[in-house]
C-alpha cells in the first residue's frame, strides 16, 4: 500500500469508542451506591431533639415559629410573655426569617 492509500484508508476508518458503552451503567451504579450510603448514614442516627420532650427538635421549632407568626401580632414576636415563651422555641432569627415563617403558616 502506498502512502496515499494508507492516508485514505485511515481517514475512512471509523473506530467506535467502546469505553462509553459500559461507562454509563457504571457511573449510575457509583452514584446510586453513594446516595444509598448517605441515606443509611443519616437514617441510623437520631435526629435533633429526638426523645427530648418537650421540644423534640428542629421540626418542632419550625412548627412553633409558624404558629407564633400566624397567631401573634408582629409587635409580640420577639417579646417574652404568656403568649410567647421565648425559652420554648422563641423566635431567635432575624425578622426576614419570621416573615418567611408567617408566609409558610398562611399556606
Amino acid at each position: 500500500m502506498d502512502r496515499r492509500a494508507k492516508e485514505q484508508w485511515s481517514n475512512n476508518l471509523h473506530i467506535e469508542d467502546l469505553s462509553t458503552s459500559w461507562n454509563k451503567p457504571l457511573t449510575f451504579s457509583v452514584i446510586l451506591s453513594i446516595l444509598l450510603c448517605f441515606q443509611l448514614a443519616i437514617s441510623v442516627n437520631p435526629h435533633s431533639g429526638q426523645s427530648q420532650p418537650p421540644m423534640f427538635g428542629d421540626y418542632e421549632a419550625q412548627r412553633h415559629w409558624m404558629e407564633i407568626t400566624h397567631n401573634l401580632p408582629v409587635s409580640k414576636w420577639y417579646v417574652n410573655g404568656t403568649d410567647n415563651d421565648l425559652l420554648y422555641w422563641g423566635l431567635d432569627y432575624p425578622p426576614l426569617t419570621a416573615y418567611h415563617h408567617l408566609l409558610l403558616g398562611e399556606m
